[in-house]
């Protein structure tokens, strides 16, 4: 946020409110020089923002609400669901299990893609036998993200071809 002030020697003091009142307690950042804050906040909703500047010549000038700033909610990446595992070549689907404000888009990462690949649809792939960890990425229709947790996946080697004589006496 800014504000626009001429003159020597200002002081800006930033408030918040979620009223239009001016009646606010203390302000959040002060200082000489200052004309631009950085609002830090991690509370949905909307909050409104003035600044009070003084000088040493004339009164204090308060700036009307023009501030507004609409803090979103996080989606919650919910957990994982599906099979915890598949065999060489073989594919399952893991199922992403969000809550907030969709539409929705994902982003799934494999911790050892040597292992197993998975797409951004949730589309995973056994390459070799091992495990990997596997996690998505949700963004909401906000632009907000959350990392869910990690789901363990396991990859087992196929059978192969059984070889060697094809008789014995």
């Amino acid at each position: 946020l800014s504000v626009g002030a001429s003159g020597a020697g200002l002081t800006y003091q930033w408030y918040s409110n979620t009223t239009t009142s001016y009646t606010v307690p203390a302000p959040i950042a002060v200082g000489p020089n200052s004309p631009n804050y950085t609002p830090l906040t991690t509370t949905a909703g909307t909050l409104y923002y003035y600044c009070v500047v003084s000088g040493s010549c004339s009164p204090a000038a308060t700036s009307n609400f023009s501030g507004a700033i609409t803090v979103n909610p996080k989606p919650v990446a919910g957990a994982i669901t599906g099979a915890t595992g598949t065999c060489i070549g073989s594919n399952t689907t893991l199922t992403a299990n969000p809550a907030g404000t969709g539409p929705y888009t994902y982003t799934w990462t494999s911790s050892a893609p040597g292992v197993a690949m998975v797409n951004n649809a949730g589309l995973v792939t056994g390459v070799a036998a091992g495990t990997t960890n596997i996690t998505y990425t949700v963004t909401d229709a906000n632009g907000c993200s959350q990392t869910s947790a990690t789901f363990v996946f396991g990859v087992t080697p196929t059978a192969g071809a059984i070889t060697g004589a094809s008789g014995s006496c």
